[in-house]
């Protein structure tokens, strides 16, 4: 139990609630990140078609693109001709 003169030795869960299911929303949203990032290189690989990308640059602006994704590594998204975009800076995907 944590005591300090805020909560008078009770604990208070309310603010664990809130993170844990902020952090499971964002594990669902990066799943389907994930899964979206799957489906962009099997079209580019398969169809030879180009995905439209959304991000962010380092300096904040938010950017976009039209390319043919050819692979998806843990912390990069690789296009043909060997460009590569970090998947943390992609705000979304439009296949």
């Amino acid at each position: 139990m944590l005591q300090n003169p805020q909560n008078l030795g009770h604990y208070d869960d309310s603010d664990d609630i809130l993170i844990g299911q902020n952090a499971k929303t964002n594990q669902i949203n990066q799943s389907i990140l994930r899964f979206e990032l799957d489906r962009a290189m099997i079209i580019g690989n398969l169809y030879n078609e180009a995905t439209i990308i959304h991000y962010t640059d380092e300096q904040g602006v938010a950017c976009q693109l039209e390319e043919v994704v050819q692979a998806v590594t843990m912390r990069h998204l690789i296009f043909k001709g060997g460009k590569m975009l970090p998947i943390s800076s992609i705000t979304k995907i439009v296949l």
